[in-house]
């Protein structure tokens, strides 16, 4: 546990967990991005990764304590959330926020282990689990209304309540959406709206230059459409290579790749 504690690793882990401002972006993917570059390939964090990491923080916090340093346990449990909202809030995926809350867990529950075990019951009360009843009710299956859940979504973007990492998972969706969603976006391309809150976004969110190639990449698939491989099977083949010649013809590349999207959503269901 010593060895674990007193790795040089630790050093980074608390440089980043303590920083204002992480560069996600840069940190993860060569930037600027490819031509070929699309958003649906960008690889996520592990979540098994990012759980051993905490776990081992764990361990170091249990070794501080058995020293007989409780402040510095603590200290370290404390860092451990830090880590967990520097995926929540300086994160680009909503896998970001997903690995991130269940680091944030990890370190609030070791966090309450040790106010219950230095007798500081009181504070160890702030930090007991939420228990979350399983609901037996399923939800009613309505049509899927894409313009309701356009207008829905556009607020979150520029809302600064919501974390970073959802309003720019919510910025990939509507990307595709405002060049696919529906038959209107594939021939006249996004909206005047969508436009203007990315073009807000990027204003409010883009804060380094690999930032800055993220909305780039955005503001690409949203005029020209995600980049789709073709199709293996015969139909996907006819529909996309005549979707090909529509958009060679008209110079608009949306018809060509909504079309290969929606053939690839058809063979997978």
């Amino acid at each position: 546990m010593r060895d674990i504690a007193t790795a040089p690793f630790w050093k980074d882990f608390d440089a980043v967990s303590l920083a204002a401002k992480v560069d996600v972006v840069g940190g993860v993917y060569d930037t600027p991005f490819t031509p070929d570059a699309q958003l649906m390939a960008f690889p996520t964090v592990g979540f098994q990764d990012a759980k051993q990491i905490a776990s081992a923080a764990v361990s170091r916090a249990t070794y501080y304590l058995a020293s007989g340093k409780p402040a510095d346990a603590e200290r370290v449990l404390r860092t451990i959330i830090s880590f967990g909202f520097t995926f929540i809030d300086q994160g680009v995926t909503a896998v970001d926020a997903l690995v991130g809350r269940m680091v944030v867990d990890i370190g609030r529950d070791g966090l309450h282990q040790l106010y219950l075990q230095t007798g500081r019951g009181d504070l160890a009360v702030r930090l007991e689990p939420v228990v979350r009843p399983k609901s037996s009710v399923r939800a009613r299956q309505t049509p899927f209304d894409v313009v309701s859940a356009r207008a829905a979504a556009l607020p979150l973007i520029g809302d600064p309540a919501v974390p970073r990492s959802l309003r720019m998972e919510t910025l990939e969706m509507l990307s595709y959406g405002g060049s696919c969603g529906s038959v209107g976006a594939m021939l006249t391309g996004p909206s005047d709206e969508l436009r203007r809150a990315v073009a807000s976004a990027r204003a409010s969110m883009a804060r380094y230059p690999s930032e800055q190639a993220f909305f780039d990449l955005v503001e690409r698939t949203m005029e020209n459409g995600p980049r789709v491989e073709r199709d293996a099977d015969i139909v996907g083949r006819v529909a996309s290579g005549t979707a090909s010649m529509l958009s060679a013809i008209t110079g608009n590349p949306r018809i060509a790749t909504c079309t290969r999207l929606a053939s690839k959503i058809r063979t997978t269901e």
